[in-house]
């Protein structure tokens, strides 16, 4: 394991692969990544990328699109930054090797929702993510590139005020491993595992955020957690994604008797924003009862639902279900951290030396509702932004926030948490439907599940992680009294125009992870 680095890049998903890529041109670069690099949240993500590529769109329009979605929480530069350098972001992905799907020399272009024109790019129809991970991987391999596989970034190594390094727990190691570099540019992806029912796979347990939090750097937007609206709802079965691209394509969304319910919500029905959509399902669902529910293509031209989408077809048909043929049951699951560690244009973090790109970033992109197929967009982007700033002159953060500081109660212990009760609580509490009592009860039973670890091993690190960010979230969406976005308030139904604006959190005593070693 190398001694002298130029940077060390936790993750090995989009955003930290082609952050690798691009400064292995500068220096000396490891990636670590806690499982294998092929087990990131990118190489499931079945949605496309979005980009202004076709004769009837340009950066203007996709621009537009992002802030009507973000529902007035947009930072319109940075919104400006990512359709504006997104061609070319998409460019260096083809020349990598990525191959989206294509006819006659042209990209194919899907349609999602709450976009005004088809700009989605696919490949293999919803196995976009497959495909992308696929190849950076392959070139990460043939870089010079020092790959580390399940290693575990616990802490940050924080000296005089600027991070140093990573604190890492790696296999077969039962003490933290000390890796220094000049730059460390966080990409550890989200936080699926905050809610019992969620499409990530189980290595999303918002660890970069965690340890960021504790090294003392700003965080925000943790109240905005988006779900997609359309997830497997069989019982005992994962919920897994059926893509938006299937409503895209003219997939409709049923209740039991056939009815199109969601154009009583909004006229764009199945293309209406994720969070209108996700909502409008959930409360038929509780007015109908379980299994109420469908996502139904069986208007599609015959076999052309399979045929486009040969991964989804192949998993429903190990459900028993076929998706030509049968209505498939469909509901609401947590999907992408829209908040994460604040950061400016350039990827830049609040505390010297530490940079953040990806889902577990909160750039201001993606205000208070993502707008589909644009998290692998800013990926790309902003990965060559962290590397153009990170190799030119030292810079420190341009607009130090005013961030509300937040004091967890220190060595409670009264009855630490599961990551399964964790995501009972959040998902009842924290979940698409909130109010003040819901949210202080969640954040008091957060709060007293800290304290310190009885051992040092993965599972009880990424409890820990889960617990502090799950806090930090119930106590962000207490902190704003409106709806707006994928954050709705049952006390509080109403957008207020006064509160169009994030809000920033630190931790008051920054600290490294306590474990009791005796």
């Amino acid at each position: 394991m190398s001694d002298k680095l130029d940077f060390v890049i936790v993750g090995s998903g989009i955003a930290g692969l082609q952050t690798a890529l691009l400064a292995a041109e500068h220096g000396r670069v490891m990636v670590l990544t806690k499982s294998g690099l092929m087990e990131t949240n990118t190489n499931y993500a079945q949605g496309g990328i979005a980009v202004a590529s076709g004769v009837d769109d340009d950066p203007d329009l996709h621009f537009q699109d992002t802030i009507a979605a973000g529902a007035g929480l947009c930072d319109e530069e940075v919104v400006r930054v990512l359709v504006d350098e997104g061609p070319a972001a998409v460019r260096r992905l083809v020349e990598t090797g990525v191959r989206f799907d294509e006819a006659e020399g042209e990209f194919l272009r899907g349609m999602e929702g709450a976009h005004s024109v088809a700009r989605v790019l696919h490949a293999a129809g919803a196995e976009t993510g497959a495909e992308i991970q696929s190849a950076l991987t392959r070139a990460a391999r043939e870089a010079e590139v020092e790959l580390v596989e399940q290693a575990l970034v616990v802490d940050l190594i924080m000296e005089g005020g600027r991070c140093r390094g990573v604190l890492a727990l790696l296999e077969g190691e039962a003490a933290l491993h000390e890796i220094r570099a000049e730059r460390v540019v966080l990409t550890t992806g989200g936080a699926g595992m905050l809610y019992k029912r969620t499409t990530n796979p189980a290595i999303a347990t918002a660890d970069g955020v965690a340890a960021a939090i504790r090294a003392g750097a700003v965080v925000s937007g943790l109240e905005f957690i988006q779900f997609h609206p359309t997830a497997l709802d069989i019982p005992g079965a994962p919920p897994f994604l059926l893509s938006e691209a299937l409503r895209g394509a003219g997939a409709k969304i049923v209740d039991r008797f056939g009815r199109r319910f969601l154009l009583t919500a909004d006229d764009r029905g199945e293309l209406a924003p994720r969070d209108i959509v996700s909502r409008s399902i959930l409360w038929r669902l509780e007015e109908s009862g379980p299994g109420s529910v469908f996502l139904d293509a069986t208007e599609l031209d015959e076999g052309i639902a399979s045929k486009r989408y040969p991964g989804l077809a192949r998993s429903l048909r190990s459900h028993g279900l076929d998706l030509d043929r049968d209505r498939v049951p469909v509901a609401p699951a947590a999907h992408y951290l829209i908040g994460g560690i604040a950061t400016d244009v350039w990827g830049r973090t609040s505390t010297p030396g530490l940079y953040a790109c990806g889902e577990v970033a909160s750039s201001g992109v993606h205000g208070a509702n993502r707008l589909a197929s644009n998290s692998l967009l800013e990926a790309v982007v902003f990965a060559s932004r962290v590397v153009k700033l990170a190799v030119g002159p030292a810079t420190a953060w341009p607009d130090p926030v005013l961030a509300l500081t937040l004091a967890p109660p220190q060595n409670v212990d009264t009855g630490r948490l599961t990551r399964d009760e964790i995501g009972e609580l959040m998902w009842e509490d924290v979940g698409m439907l909130r109010d003040s009592d819901r949210l202080k009860e969640a954040a008091t039973r957060l709060g007293e599940g800290l304290g310190t670890l009885d051992g040092l091993n993965r599972g009880a690190v990424e409890d820990a992680n889960l617990n502090l960010v799950a806090l930090f979230a119930a106590h962000a969406a207490l902190g704003r009294p409106e709806s707006r976005g994928t954050h709705y308030r049952m006390d509080f139904p109403k957008l207020d125009p006064e509160l169009a604006r994030p809000t920033f959190y630190r931790i008051t005593e920054p600290a490294p992870l306590a474990v009791d070693e005796s």
